[in-house]
């Protein structure tokens, strides 16, 4: 396991969304499996589209989330 720091990002969604999508395909095809840890609940579409072009067969996500998001 290595930390490989964060990603940068630049507050448009689409920009991000690559920036994401490019981060986790270069891990993922050094032959590592990314775990991201933090951020916005978005990262994990573009992370999931990321293994899913680089590999063959079926992938799951297992999403942990510790908050409930409740207001009064």
């Amino acid at each position: 396991m290595c930390e490989v720091g964060d990603i940068f990002t630049i507050a448009n969604i689409e920009k991000d969304f690559d920036q994401v999508y490019k981060a986790v395909s270069h891990v993922f095809n050094q032959g590592t499996f990314p775990v991201l840890l933090g951020g916005d609940h978005s990262i994990g579409y573009p992370s999931l589209r990321a293994i899913a072009d680089n590999m063959d067969g079926k992938v799951g996500i297992i999403h942990l989330d510790r908050h409930l998001d409740l207001q009064e």
